[in-house]
C-alpha cells in the first residue's frame, strides 16, 4: 500500500507540474497575440503612411496635369 501511496503522491506531483507549465504556456500565447496585434497594427499603420504619401504624389502629378492643360502652350 506505501508503494501505491507513493506512486500517486509522484502522479499528483506531475500533475500539478503539468498544470503549472499549461498555465505558462497559456500566457506565453496570450503575450503573442498582444505581441502579434501591436505587429499587425505597425504594418498597417506603415501600409497607411505609404498610401498618404503615394496619394499626395498623385494629387500632385494630377495638379500638374491641370496646370499644363491650362497653360496655352498646351
Amino acid at each position: 500500500m506505501d508503494e501505491r501511496r507513493q506512486f500517486l503522491l509522484q502522479q499528483l506531483e506531475w500533475v500539478k507540474k503539468q498544470q503549472e507549465l499549461f498555465g505558462e504556456v497559456e500566457q506565453k500565447l496570450v503575450e503573442l497575440r498582444v505581441l502579434a496585434n501591436e505587429i499587425g497594427n505597425a504594418t498597417c499603420d506603415e501600409q497607411i503612411a505609404e498610401l498618404r504619401m503615394e496619394m499626395e504624389e498623385r494629387k500632385e502629378e494630377l495638379a500638374s496635369l491641370y496646370e499644363a492643360m491650362d497653360s496655352p502652350t498646351y
